[in-house]
Order: C-alpha cells, then sequence, then structure tokens
C-alpha cells in the first residue's frame, strides 16, 4: 500500500494484493504517527522500518489490521519532500520472512521516483490552472469590450468562471448601494436563485459576512459554515442554508467564501 499525507494523517491512495474488505477497513482508519502501526513508525523513525514479525513485535499495536490482513512480517518506506515525510509504502507478507537488503534498496528507489511523480503531477496542475485562470480573464475582459456599458453580462460571465474555477457549488454577486444589497448575479442551483432573487434588497446585519464586508473586511472566508460558533450565534450560517431545504439536490453551500470588490461596491458571495 502507498499513504500519503493528508490533514495530518496518512490515508492510503494505493494497493495491490489486498481483499475489498481489508482496504475498505484501512481508508476507514487513515493513520497517525505513532510506534503502534508500521506507517507510523516509519514516519517517526524517518527511515525504512523493517518489522519481522508483526504479530509479536512488542511496540506493534495495530493488531486488529494484522490480524484482517493475515501479516506478519512488515516493510515501511518513507517518502520525502522537502525533508517532510509525505507518505510511505507499506509491503506485508502472510508468513515471517525478511526483506532482503536488496529488496529495500529496490523499494527506496520506487520511493523516490514516487515522489519525483507527485512533484510532476503538481507542477502539471499548477501550470493548468494558471492557464485556466488566464483564460477566465481573457474572456471576461472580451466581454467587457463588446458590452459597454451593459454590466449585467459582465457581471454572469465573472461569476461563472469564478465559481467554476473555485470548484464551487454557488456563487452570487451582490452590489451595494450604500443602503442595501442589491442581486446583480447568480450562479448555481435554480432553486437557489430563485429564494435569493425573491428577498429582494437586503441589509445584512452586523454578524453577516456581508455586514462584515460593509464594516471593512475584504476577504471574509468559512471553511465550513455549520461549524463556524460566530456565524451560528448570530443566526447568519442558517440564513445562508435555508434555500438548501427546497433545492432539488439538496446541497449545502457550507464552504463560501464573501470577497470584495471595493472600486465597484460590489461583493461576490
Amino acid at each position: 500500500m502507498i499513504y500519503l499525507l493528508s490533514d495530518g494523517l496518512y490515508r492510503t491512495t494505493a494497493s495491490f494484493g489486498f481483499p475489498p474488505e481489508y482496504k475498505a477497513f484501512i481508508e476507514r482508519n487513515p493513520i497517525t504517527p505513532s510506534r503502534g502501526t508500521l506507517t507510523g513508525r516509519t514516519v517517526i523513525d524517518r527511515r525504512a522500518v523493517h518489522i519481522e514479525d508483526a504479530a509479536i513485535d512488542p511496540e506493534y499495536t495495530w493488531t486488529e489490521s494484522q490480524q484482517r490482513g493475515n501479516l506478519r512480517t512488515l516493510l515501511g518506506v518513507p517518502l520525502f519532500r522537502e525533508d517532510v515525510v509525505v507518505g510511505v509504502i507499506a509491503l506485508g507478507r502472510p508468513r515471517v520472512e525478511r526483506f532482503t537488503e536488496k529488496q529495500i534498496a529496490l523499494v527506496t528507489t520506487f520511493a523516490d521516483q514516487a515522489v519525483i511523480a507527485m512533484e510532476n503531477a503538481r507542477l502539471l496542475t499548477d501550470t493548468r490552472e494558471a492557464l485556466e485562470q488566464q483564460t477566465a480573464t481573457a474572456e471576461v475582459l472580451q466581454t467587457i469590450n463588446s458590452s459597454p456599458g451593459d454590466l449585467a453580462p459582465v457581471f454572469d460571465a465573472m461569476l461563472e468562471k469564478a465559481t467554476r474555477l473555485c470548484d464551487a457549488a454557488c456563487g452570487v454577486l451582490r452590489i451595494w448601494d450604500g443602503e442595501h444589497f442589491h442581486i446583480g448575479a447568480v450562479h448555481g442551483e435554480p432553486q437557489f436563485s430563485d429564494w435569493l432573487r425573491q428577498r429582494g434588497p437586503s441589509r445584512p446585519p452586523a454578524d453577516d459576512p456581508l455586514g462584515r464586508i460593509i464594516k471593512g473586511e475584504g476577504v471574509v472566508h468559512f471553511a465550513d459554515a455549520s461549524d463556524d460558533a460566530g456565524l451560528q450565534a448570530g443566526g447568519g450560517g442558517q440564513r445562508y442554508a435555508k434555500w438548501d431545504h427546497s433545492a432539488a439536490a439538496q446541497r449545502r453551500c457550507s464552504a463560501w467564501r464573501d470577497h470584495c470588490l471595493p472600486a465597484r461596491g460590489s461583493s461576490i458571495f
């Protein structure tokens, strides 16, 4: 198996030779660095870890994994990127039989190659995203040039690009006239759009993300609005989630962001 670091935990991303039931078990149980597991010990020791017999190893405590996988001899090899253990290659045998030095060296080589492949994939993704952003900017500018004096298509194009490039489920562009916010564009579920437009112009309370923008915050960002204590205490999370109950897909925009455009007196939610 190959484990990769994600949000402080090591999660399996590839496997070979294990039954589906064991793979599902491992996927449900991401690993934290500790000496009680092969992967955790490899992360702590920052070197190849060889457990001759997991069934009797005094430090190995993940007996459920060992028994479910019918594993005895284990080998873990770290994946390093910028001196950080970003992953582990974990191998196991159903019998007690040590891996040879040549085999360990071979897996270490594979680990180095895996890090190179990961970095190449990251660079390719970064390049692709940069190109997509440049293309989107050019398309918005083209819309501006082709729609002099008409802001509606400009706002629609801007919001559509922002929503798509950020992989968001929904988006709203509001116009602030000094007293109220007006809807300039909406992108997402039709029910969400209808719900917003039915509300008409609005002046948000101070605890609301839009209220915070009025007071001068340039960006308001919630990783999960339903878990933010301050937002929920003021009722802001419930106000923005009401549309969800009538949406066909029953989806909620939990991760969302308000962004102020000061020059235009506008806000993108």
